[in-house]
């Protein structure tokens, strides 16, 4: 959320902040902060916690603030230098385990939901279906050539999530995208090549037909995702 130079500021002040390289200012203040100090501080604490949110439940907040107090004023440390580099290998491996969890079980729950919306998609009026889990529907229609899959094609595209949040916008920024459309997801291959020259449609793609578990962080594994695509042109790539 922040820079790694603030944190990387902060772990260095000591070896025992970087031994529990976790945590939040929240502790610190019974008030909202007001100095620049407070806030600076603040903004350091909330930064690491804010980095392991998704691991909270390993956080002894209690532990990491007497280490960081301890740290601050240079006392010696509750436990051993050894005790405490086999504490973070076994803290490391804790999380890696976590965040595999988390994972999947976010994996699970957008291929859950991908097939509720999918479903309630293939019943709205006007659309129609490609393959399974790509569907489409004609917003401006037009009598132009097909791109084949070798061609380079040119498209203004909007692309949403089921939650209808927008993830990229071209129309917005009055952009456009080049590419071979080989190279593209196969729920593009599949709809672009039967998309005329000029024809804007709206595609709905299953997420084995986007970008399935390896989807960018902006996405999320497993989402069914929504395209506004207007094919631009489309010329040979050689």
């Amino acid at each position: 959320m922040f820079s790694n130079k603030v944190k990387t500021l902060v772990v260095g002040i000591t070896a025992s902040t970087l031994l529990v390289t976790a945590g939040t200012a929240a502790a610190f203040f019974s008030s909202k902060p007001e100095t620049n100090n407070e806030k600076a501080s603040y903004t350091v604490g909330y930064d690491l916690g804010y980095s392991y949110n998704t691991v909270n439940e390993l956080i002894d907040v209690d532990m990491l603030v007497d280490g960081l107090k301890a740290g601050l004023k240079k006392n010696n440390p509750d436990i051993s230098p050894k005790d405490m580099q086999a504490a973070m290998v076994e803290f490391r491996k804790n999380i890696n385990t976590k965040l595999i969890q988390n994972a999947n079980e976010l994996a699970e729950s957008n291929q859950n939901n991908s097939k509720k919306y999918l479903y309630k998609v293939e019943g709205m009026n006007g659309i129609k279906k490609l393959n399974d889990g790509l569907y489409y529907k004609v917003e401006e229609n037009s009598n132009g050539v097909k791109p084949k899959l070798s061609d380079l094609v040119t498209v203004q595209y909007q692309g949403k999530l089921p939650s209808g949040d927008v993830f990229y916008d071209t129309f917005k920024f009055k952009t456009s995208e080049t590419f071979l459309l080989s190279n593209a997801i196969p729920g593009w291959q599949k709809s672009i090549s039967q998309m005329p020259l000029g024809a804007t449609w709206t595609v709905y793609v299953a997420p084995e037909l986007a970008y399935g578990t390896n989807a960018p962080a902006n996405i999320g594994p497993n989402q069914a995702l929504t395209y506004k695509i207007k094919l631009v042109s489309s010329k040979p790539s050689a």
